[in-house]
């Protein structure tokens, strides 16, 4: 009987030790391998960002016009699907985004006075609500902003009041 539980527990205990071994290996593989492609995927997005700015500065060169950064956040946003909302200041201080000034851009042309005036209120509102953080500052000029409004970009007005009211309690 001795003689037999000995060899079995040799070879047990060997199997135990090569199954060890291979799940330690194995570890290693997947530690391996989720490194490489998080460094891989590390690059593509350093390499996305990259010509994404080198693009972003090309047009600025060579934007001319009467609202460059509005078409430059055209551009940007149709040539690269991977950044949205993006958000330019200009030389004043004022904040331009993709996202509310693009609206305002859609209504009708012929109101253009009353779009310039939106406008403007929009990028006063923007002001306050990312440079200053005067979110109760913002939703005062998104109230205003709302008289001149129409259709969808009222709604997308009221809903940046509705975000900021809960933000700023």
């Amino acid at each position: 009987m001795f003689l037999i539980l000995i060899p079995g527990a040799i070879i047990s205990y060997l199997s135990m030790k090569s199954i060890q071994e291979k799940a330690d290996n194995q570890k290693v593989k997947y530690l391996e391998t989720v490194n490489l492609v998080r460094d891989k995927l590390e690059s593509e997005l350093f390499q996305l960002e990259s010509n994404f700015r080198n693009s972003v500065i090309d047009s600025l060169l060579k934007q001319e016009g009467e609202d460059p950064p509005l078409k430059l956040l055209q551009a940007a946003g149709k040539k690269n699907p991977a950044f949205k909302n993006l958000m330019l200041i200009g030389n004043n201080g004022e904040l331009i985004t993709s996202m509310t000034t693009l609206e305002v851009s859609k209504v009708s042309s012929s109101k253009n006075h009353i779009n310039r005036e939106l406008r403007g209120i929009i990028s006063e509102a923007e002001k306050a609500e990312f440079i200053e953080r005067n979110h109760f500052g913002a939703i005062d000029f998104y109230q205003k902003a709302i008289i001149h409004t129409i259709s969808q970009a009222e709604g997308y007005t009221l809903s940046r009041i509705a975000s900021h009211l809960i933000s700023a309690q």
